[in-house]
């Protein structure tokens, strides 16, 4: 082992101490990346925060096994409210927002920052730049500001065959009919 690596898992060691769980094999930087509220961060295995990260935990962050996190991605679980008559925003404390879930094998590209509770579905990706607000059904590729459904990750046949393949196939029907259903409800939204 060279002088590199072993700096690095002594690094990784350290920098995850005080996190309320750490599966297997995360990495992640602490010397480039600030997680607050880390003893509400729940993390999975295989999991890579890429450089410069920042995530604020109020109420609590679970992330899933096998996620990718792309360079400066942002998770903000806190809000200011903005509604209370006659209090400035600044007097206010940050609202509690609840908890961010970041489901099995997702990947969040570079710069994306995912606000408030949220839950991003098994087999998401998340475009760089995105500003993700609502829930993200499995297995859909979402992109822009706010972040809209760009297209299915895989067909329904497709997905079939991954689930079976990851041994979930008697989760498949569901994760399809979730994800189905969500794409029905925005052509709703859109009218076609």
């Amino acid at each position: 082992m060279g002088l590199v690596s072993t700096i690095r898992r002594i690094v990784i060691f350290f920098g995850s101490r005080g996190f309320a769980s750490v599966g297997e094999n995360l990495f992640f930087n602490p010397l480039t990346c600030k997680i607050r509220g880390t003893n509400l961060v729940e993390i999975g295995d295989r999991v890579f925060i890429g450089n410069g990260a920042s995530f604020s935990v109020h109420k609590g962050l679970k992330i899933g096994n096998d996620v990718l996190f792309g360079p400066e991605v942002l998770i903000l679980s806190g809000n200011h409210p903005i509604d209370n008559i006659g209090m400035r925003i600044n007097q206010f404390e940050v609202g509690l927002d609840g908890h961010c879930i970041i489901q099995d094998d997702v990947w969040i590209g570079a710069r994306a920052i995912i606000i408030g509770e949220v839950e991003i579905g098994e087999g998401a990706v998340i475009a760089a730049g995105a500003v993700v607000t609502k829930n993200i059904p499995p297995y859909t590729v979402v992109g822009g500001v706010p972040c809209r459904p760009i297209r299915r990750r895989f067909s329904d046949e497709e997905l079939q065959k991954h689930l079976v393949l990851l041994g979930k196939q008697q989760q498949a029907s569901s994760i399809i009919k979730i994800r189905n259903q969500f794409f029905i409800d925005q052509n709703k939204k859109r009218g076609t």
